[in-house]
């Protein structure tokens, strides 16, 4: 086996000492695996950038990889009323078609991109309360416990038709060029390359030019386009073709709409 690869998507913020507090805590467990473990931080709450990444990263495997997972986006909003000891959404294991394993809370969107690709998806027997930090306290032993290929805290198996479809004209990621990631696959766009389209994002409208991998758009133009995500069948970006550093970005150009805003996308 590879040397295990442990992606780690939380709602921490970014740089914050949470990741620091888990990822000492993880390593004091799988020290002897000696895994590469990297953090990904989301928007607080934001279950549609943590399953978007949770897709991109794991069907991304190489058959010989051992890969994971650990997700902790917990809005923590099964009841209105204040939840007692600090409970809240479960813990769920996942293994996809292509080996790669899961172990998140499970909130909203988080298994919604990778549903399609599911093997198996199991409850994990594991206390949901009696910390603040259950990401820390309570969830890293069964983590550890499934990359050392022990599966004895796994509980009933879930019907996977119980798991949302991931949203489907919404703002999965701003990147760090303010390009839009959009949860719009190639094969939803009916558009020709070339015809202008109305975009609508944050109460705001701009023309973009529909553009492929042979369609060019000038500085300055606004392409709605597929992108670099989604693998076979790509998710669209959005993207303000310019001169860095100083021209805005397609990001700016909507007024810096949240991960996750809805998108209205008509012909023009």
């Amino acid at each position: 086996m590879s040397q295990p690869f442990l992606h780690i998507i939380s709602d921490y913020g970014v740089n914050d000492p949470a990741f620091g507090e888990v990822i000492q805590r993880l390593h004091a467990q799988t020290h002897d695996l000696n895994p590469h473990i990297y953090p990904t931080s989301t928007n607080f709450s934001d279950t549609i950038a943590g399953g978007f990444w949770i897709y991109q990263y794991l069907l991304g495997k190489n058959s010989d990889q051992s890969l994971f997972c650990y997700s902790n986006i917990a809005p923590r909003k099964e009841q209105i009323e204040a939840m007692s000891n600090n409970a809240g959404e479960g813990l769920k294991y996942a293994k996809l078609q292509n080996g790669a394993e899961i172990i998140a809370v499970n909130s909203t969107h988080i298994f919604s991109f990778v549903k399609p690709h599911l093997a198996e998806f199991r409850d994990i027997n594991v206390s949901n309360q009696g910390t603040q930090f259950r990401s820390r306290d309570n969830y890293i032993p069964v983590v550890s416990q499934i990359m050392h290929g022990n599966y004895q805290s796994l509980d009933n198996h879930i019907d996977p038709n119980l798991i949302p479809d991931a949203p489907s004209s919404h703002i999965a990621w701003i990147d760090g060029y303010g390009n839009i990631k959009t949860t719009i696959r190639r094969s939803q766009v009916s558009f020709k390359p070339g015809s202008k389209v109305r975009i609508t994002i944050n109460q705001i409208t701009w023309t973009a030019i529909v553009a492929d991998g042979s369609f060019s758009v000038a500085h300055g133009e606004i392409a709605f386009a597929p992108g670099s995500s989604g693998y076979e069948d790509p998710f669209m970006e959005i993207f303000l073709r310019r001169h860095l550093p100083q021209d805005v970005s397609a990001a700016n150009v909507f007024n810096n709409p949240f991960n996750g805003a809805e998108i209205s996308i008509k012909t023009q």
